[in-house]
């Protein structure tokens, strides 16, 4: 919960160092020392009100724009992860028509040996990339062509 209003709270602690700070300097620039919490003459006191609702109302927007980036990147990471599942069963059932396809080819004899062997291998790394794809945790440009590039 505190850390949904940081800024906010960050500005009205800095509003009221500035009223320390300022009551402060005016308790060791004056004869007699006041004892009182607010500045004593009309124009101060506004000029600290004033400040003190600026910093809390930026603040108040600081907070508001962070939750706002927060949930934009969240709803960005689920619509990555619908894209990859929906690419992945798309391409899934794609790997499972080429493996009938293959079976049928063996059957038939209508492929020799060397070139089912490579169909293979094609399946295969398309089916682990596709499922290493699927395991990314941290979803990134470079993460993204790592794992479908390898090096």
């Amino acid at each position: 919960m505190i850390k949904a209003y940081k800024y906010t709270i960050f500005g009205l602690l800095f509003s009221l160092s500035i009223l320390l700070i300022g009551r402060s300097a005016h308790f060791f620039s004056e004869e007699t020392p006041p004892v009182q919490a607010l500045p004593r003459s009309p124009h101060d006191r506004t000029m600290f009100l004033l400040v003190s609702s600026l910093l809390v109302t930026l603040g108040s927007l600081a907070d508001r724009n962070n939750r706002l980036l927060v949930a934009h990147a969240e709803e960005k990471r689920r619509i990555f992860a619908s894209t990859v599942a929906a690419s992945q069963h798309v391409l899934n059932n794609f790997l499972n028509n080429m493996l009938f396809f293959q079976h049928q080819a063996r059957e038939s004899r209508a492929l020799d040996e060397k070139t089912l062997v490579l169909l293979d291998k094609v399946i295969f790394d398309a089916a682990e990339q596709l499922k290493k794809l699927g395991e990314i945790s941290e979803i990134s440009e470079e993460n993204i062509r790592d794992t479908v590039y390898p090096k």
